[in-house]
């Protein structure tokens, strides 16, 4: 999902395809000019939850 962000930022694909995408999981769907990020550049640095819904979970 990284790499669709990234590759709409830089032009290469729109937010329409994207949403083509995820409505019709396929791998015939993937868009080709999707910029592939490696994983091992994300990494996750904070999580916050409401209070209000983690006392009514």
């Amino acid at each position: 999902m990284v790499g669709a962000l990234v590759s709409v930022a830089a032009g290469h694909i729109s937010v329409e395809e994207i949403r083509y995408m995820l409505e019709n999981p396929s791998e015939h769907s993937w868009n080709k000019r999707i910029i592939v990020v490696p994983p091992y550049g994300l990494y996750l640095t904070d999580v916050e939850y409401d209070p209000l819904e983690m006392a009514t979970s």
